[in-house]
């Protein structure tokens, strides 16, 4: 019973592990060289970002942050920002930087120095930040401040897309989750192998003993018959 047992767990840890694989099949790429996607040259090319995409994206405009929320887990309190940001195809995509992070203070300089530009106070344009993420869903709290504002400035639906880069996800949080996925499919699929193997033994050994014992038996009758004659 309990073999069957470690079969069935060896063969659940090997399809969950696939399962995650085939998930994460999209950040190979930059699990293993670093190098997430540019989103202006996906654009170029006719392409979109995904949900999930990890990439990259230089911007020389980001309007202004257009909400911030505090969200509360595990006795954890976690502030995150968001703004509005102009792509080279036109469209403005949300942005999220979690507060006190490099990735806010940078963000913040280009939004005072846009402002600064664009509102006549200052001749020095904006200087362009490269900012790196994950693509996500729009969080639903913030999903109406993102599509109200936008529409006060006189973009339509067409104009935005409804994601929003997170900068909070680096590498090594991908790296990590890979390593733990790669160790939970090959664990399985050991047990899976082990399991496997020890029946086919168990059985060999049982195929064994059955020759045996027909041979040890038909030997005894022969002795038989050659001692009666």
């Amino acid at each position: 019973m309990k073999k069957d047992n470690g079969l069935l767990t060896g063969i659940l840890m090997l399809i969950i592990g696939m399962f995650f694989l085939i998930i994460m099949s999209p950040d190979l790429g930059y699990i293993f060289t670093g190098k997430a996607k540019d989103v202006n040259k996906m654009i170029e090319s006719g392409d979109e970002p995904k949900v999930r995409d990890t990439v990259s994206m230089e911007v020389d405009l980001i309007i202004d942050w257009y909400a911030e929320l505090t969200s509360t887990r595990k006795g954890s309190r976690t502030t995150t920002y968001h703004c509005y940001a102009r792509l080279d195809n036109g469209k403005i995509i949300s942005i999220t930087a979690k507060k006190d992070s490099k990735e806010f203070d940078k963000i913040d300089r280009l939004i005072r120095q846009t402002n600064a530009y664009y509102s006549g106070k200052s001749d020095i344009p904006p200087t362009p930040i490269k900012l790196e993420g994950t693509i996500r869903k729009i969080d639903s709290n913030v999903k109406g401040y993102y599509t109200t504002y936008a529409s006060l400035m006189g973009y339509s639906s067409t104009d935005m897309y409804m994601i929003t880069l997170d900068t909070s996800q680096y590498r090594i949080y991908h790296i990590l989750c890979f390593g733990v996925i790669v160790f939970v499919t090959f664990l399985g699929g050991l047990f899976v192998f082990v399991e496997l193997k020890d029946k086919k033994d168990k059985k060999d050994i049982a195929k064994a003993k059955i020759i045996n014992t027909y041979v040890v038996d038909s030997n005894s009758d022969i002795d038989d018959y050659m001692n009666n004659n």
